[in-house]
């Protein structure tokens, strides 16, 4: 099995929970904190040696991940500003909200 190309914003989480899984681990095996997570080992261990993150958002939980991970959601729309809006500053939102019209 080769490993993944983790999606930039997804490296510094997938890093966070393999070293959560670590320190949990330490020391015992993997078939022990197989047994406290109540996961297959093979995804504890395609976490934290390859950076595999299973698709199942209810191991993603046990395993201290998100279930929607950064790189997956979809982008945002930017939002439109309403017609006569403040361009900018505060004195001009504040003549905004006394009913003033913007004048840029």
């Amino acid at each position: 099995m080769t490993g993944t190309v983790l999606h930039p914003l997804d490296v510094n989480i997938v890093h966070r929970a393999a070293n959560r899984l670590l320190r949990q681990k330490a020391g015992g095996s993997w078939r022990d904190l197989e047994s406290v997570l109540g996961v297959d080992h093979g995804y504890i261990v395609r976490l934290v040696k390859h950076g595999i993150v299973p698709r199942d958002p209810n191991l993603r939980a046990t395993l201290g991940l998100p279930a929607v991970m950064p790189s997956e959601r979809k982008p945002r729309r930017p939002r439109s500003r309403p017609e006569g809006s403040p361009c900018r500053g505060c004195a001009a939102l504040k003549e905004f909200r006394a009913g003033k019209k913007c004048q840029d």
